[in-house]
């Protein structure tokens, strides 16, 4: 959970946010890279409002190529990507709204490509997922651009 927007802030919030337990000093490098200042002075509670030390990432989970029909001549493929997201340290997301090139309302989103003959011939193509997915009460915008490649895989 993030730390408070606006208002005061206290060590034990920024130890709490943290998962530290016994003595923190505002001079101690996991403070630095939450406030994210390296150096410097720090100035409480200013530079912590909303500061965060959950990491919400948008991931690949798995990728392959999907093959419609049989023989060598009337066989099609797809590239199918499925995309979740990485939360660190661990929290259930709430809510999920998927876009851009995937499709999915839930854990997990999908992106289908166009069907191509693997006997035929090789394209590269680029696609962006993207996902606005509510941790822990905060909204998290992410995005990923990926690339695909069809044909090369019989």
């Amino acid at each position: 959970m993030a730390l408070p927007s606006s208002g005061s802030i206290t060590i034990d919030q920024i130890k709490t946010e943290l998962g530290i337990t016994g003595e923190l000093s505002l001079t101690d490098s996991r403070v630095r890279d939450l406030a994210g200042i390296q150096s410097g002075s720090l100035t409480l509670p200013n530079d912590f409002w909303g500061k965060s030390a959950r990491t919400v990432q948008l991931i690949i989970t798995s990728f392959e190529q999907v093959q419609m029909g049989f023989g060598d001549w009337n066989r099609q493929q797809y590239d199918k990507i499925t995309f979740g997201i990485s939360v660190t340290p661990y929290l259930a997301p709430s809510s999920y709204s998927w876009g851009n090139d995937v499709y999915g309302n839930g854990a997990s989103a999908v992106f289908t490509g166009p069907t191509y003959q693997p006997m035929g011939f090789t394209y590269q193509s680029f696609g962006n997922a993207f996902c606005s997915v509510v941790v822990g009460g905060r909204t998290y915008d992410l995005t990923l651009d990926f690339q695909y490649t069809a044909g090369d895989a019989i």
